[in-house]
């Protein structure tokens, strides 16, 4: 579903580059070459965010040069899996 909300994140925030994970072990050191000193903000799904947490260090560690940053989905009672793209859907449009 990551490709979903990185398509629907691209229309609604078109300043950003939106580049959709595929999952969690799709991140390395080397397929996050390309995006060396950039600013990195991932978005995991409700319920993931203690494994992005710990995967997002790992990277820091990997590449120094990036910000790497966490923002969980906002809200309390969202269930788990529950994405960005729900997070979108439910209020920006």
């Amino acid at each position: 579903e990551s490709e979903k909300s990185a398509i629907l994140a691209k229309a609604i925030f078109p300043r950003f580059i939106w580049l959709a994970s595929g999952s969690l072990t799709n991140r390395s050191a080397a397929r996050c070459a390309v995006l060396v000193n950039r600013r990195l903000i991932l978005y995991p799904d409700v319920g993931g965010e203690k494994q992005w947490e710990e995967k997002r260090l790992q990277l820091a560690e990997l590449i120094p040069s990036c910000k790497w940053e966490l923002h969980p989905i906002p809200g309390e009672n969202n269930p788990k899996g529950y994405d960005l793209c729900d997070y979108i859907l439910d209020n920006l449009i």
